[in-house]
């Protein structure tokens, strides 16, 4: 929801049934989307706070930052020291402060015009793909690199070169067995296979995409 300024205000988030009856109706702030974890539970990052927001509608601090990605059960989020120096934090909505990454100076996650974060958690949980740009780059276009980091450790595996055009619509997907990662690139549509060190530029006849899904990938 928007003031009449434009300024993005507080909304409602609904429970719906599968006959589309509304079940539940609990107030959020100023979300662009929040993320909805398995058990009914919202994660809502808002004025640098994740709260959890239960389907009974209460409400608790969760950790002080901001979200980065989340599938629910597992959190990524940032705290910055100022302006010095930023981790990303990887832990679960229940134990939020688990193994931290530094970040080079200057590099912050991207989040897509609507505000909502795109990196992305694999189903299996196992790793992050987490797209980054240079926020001290004085270019039209920000350089767009990608960094997979093993959750467990916190170690970055692998960093792929993103998109240049459009930098803000990055789309990636994960397959659903986790092995690969699909994302825009500069050179079009690459896959990244979990745990390599090395991407591969697909051959699928176009090179650019709004928007990924993966239905199966090969073995």
């Amino acid at each position: 929801m928007f003031d009449d300024r434009g300024r993005r205000a507080g909304g409602t988030a609904s429970r719906v049934g599968l006959d589309g009856d509304v079940l539940q109706q609990v107030s959020i702030p100023a979300v662009a989307m929040p993320f909805v974890g398995p058990s009914g539970h919202l994660l809502v990052d808002a004025s640098g706070a994740i709260s959890r927001i239960t389907a009974d509608g209460s409400r608790a601090l969760t950790a002080r930052g901001e979200a980065v990605a989340s599938n629910g059960t597992q959190l990524a989020w940032l705290q910055c020291d100022g302006d010095l120096s930023c981790d990303i934090v990887l832990g679960t909505v229940d134990a939020p402060d688990g193994v931290r990454m530094a970040l080079e100076p200057g590099r912050r996650p991207l989040t897509g015009v609507s505000g909502r974060p795109v990196a992305e958690f694999s189903p299996d949980g196992r790793w992050l793909a987490l797209p980054l740009f240079d926020s001290s780059a004085t270019g039209e276009q920000p350089a767009i690199t990608i960094a997979l980091i093993d959750v467990a450790t916190g170690v970055e595996i692998h960093r792929a070169a993103g998109p240049r055009a459009n930098p803000f619509e990055s789309p990636l997907a994960w397959s659903p067995d986790s092995r690969w990662l699909i994302f825009a690139s500069d050179s079009g549509i690459d896959a990244w296979r979990a745990g390599s060190r090395e991407t591969t530029t697909l051959d699928l006849g176009f090179s650019v995409a709004r928007d990924l899904a993966v239905r199966s990938a090969p073995r």
